[in-house]
């Protein structure tokens, strides 16, 4: 088998964009596989149960990031196929096209195995360890921290706007820490002033990395709240005003109004007054705020995060929210891949250049027996609240 190239660490501009995706026996796909060549932003669109948040739970999967349960990865059908692969396919600057391939091996009820594959160019696929699979990708595709992949009700749960507002004091003391600060001088006499200077500096970065948080989120909600100028929306006037304050224990609320100036001047309206929409249209602009200070250097930047993925954030918008989304997505300052999972039920991304319309799943009708909890069952705790409710069922009888 021919070795792979050794990848070496990133370069600035040197991100990898995701070609395609296969899976195969993967959660609710048989075989599927979903090209994303030539897509800047890629609308996903489909009813429930057509695997939208699968192809999501796919890109974590292969890229290492955390998921809920590895072994419900693998697709439940009769007869039982125990083992799920994911396989995608990225263009790099640096590598030509490269392949990563992870897949679960269910070895019986309680065990399985995580298995990992690399490939460059044209070589044959190079199964390795999970650490040096990890160190390669790592090198190779340069996805960092910064990326925004949110997965369904994540905007009702971990990524709701109270939640990141309770996010942002910790960020900021993070930002804080991490500053770079000159060493002292060598002269015992300027020991003083240097200190003070590098107080000041500290604390200069602090109110710089607070005020950017509030300039960039009320941007990004002026953007996501704008008003159509026609019944067709073509024509888009102003947007509203998001207003970021910091109260006296440290925390931060947003106070909200239709009208530009209006919340600055104290006559907005809180937080816990605005629409679910409105709230959602709140998280979504810290969501992809927030990133911008991770690089822990006050290196602020007026940029989207390079990767978002976002699994339905719509579904609490009307059809302009949703059209705003869009645009922000599609426009100018967009990110360098973009894809939005969503049912589409306001039409707003019916005619969109990218779209991928993913047809109903059919589901597999349940064998008689399946889900009692029978010794021989291949998947194990596969399905543990079915067999409790069967079992609670049987015993009420």
């Amino acid at each position: 088998m021919t070795d792979v190239a050794v990848a070496t660490p990133c370069q600035q501009g040197s991100r990898a964009r995701l070609l395609s995706l296969q899976m195969t026996n993967f959660k609710c796909f048989d075989e599927r596989t979903i090209s994303f060549e030539g897509h800047e932003c890629s609308c996903i669109l489909g009813p429930n149960s057509s695997g939208k948040s699968s192809i999501l739970e796919a890109i974590r999967f292969v890229t290492l990031r955390p998921v809920k349960n590895i072994r419900g990865l693998v697709r439940r059908c009769r007869p039982a196929i125990l083992q799920c692969y994911v396989t995608a396919v990225f263009e790099t600057e640096r590598m030509g096209r490269v392949t990563l391939r992870r897949g679960v091996i269910l070895d019986s009820p309680k065990e399985h195995r995580v298995t990992c594959a690399v490939a460059d160019r044209d070589s044959a696929l190079k199964e390795l360890p999970e650490a040096k699979y990890a160190s390669w990708m790592d090198k190779a595709i340069c996805w960092t921290e910064a990326d925004v992949i949110s997965s369904q009700f994540s905007l009702l749960e971990e990524n709701s706007v109270t939640e990141l507002l309770a996010k942002l004091p910790k960020a900021l003391d993070e930002l804080e820490a991490n500053a770079e600060i000159s060493p002292p001088m060598l002269k015992r006499r300027s020991v003083s002033s240097q200190s003070l200077n590098s107080v000041s500096s500290v604390t200069g970065i602090r109110t710089k990395a607070e005020a950017w948080v509030a300039r960039r989120v009320d941007e990004l909600y002026c953007e996501l709240s704008r008003q159509p100028l026609d019944e067709h929306y073509h024509s888009w006037g102003d947007g509203g005003q998001a207003c970021l304050r910091r109260l006296q224990d440290g925390s931060f609320t947003i106070f909200v109004s239709e009208r530009r100036g209006v919340a600055a001047l104290g006559n907005g309206s809180p937080l816990e007054c605005l629409s679910d929409g409105d709230r959602d249209l709140c998280a979504v602009a810290l969501l992809l705020t927030l990133p911008g200070l991770l690089s822990g250097k006050a290196q602020l930047q007026d940029a989207l995060p390079p990767l978002v993925i976002l699994d339905e954030p719509d579904s609490r918008l009307d059809k302009r929210g949703a059209l705003c989304l869009r645009r922000l997505f599609s426009g100018p300052g967009r990110p360098t891949q973009c894809m939005i999972m969503s049912l589409n039920n306001h039409y707003a991304f019916k005619d969109a250049p990218d779209t991928i319309v993913l047809p109903e799943v059919v589901a597999q009708p349940p064998v008689v027996g399946d889900a009692l909890g029978d010794e021989d069952d291949p998947y194990g705790d596969a399905r543990p609240r079915a067999r409790a409710g069967i079992a609670a069922r049987v015993q009420h009888k």
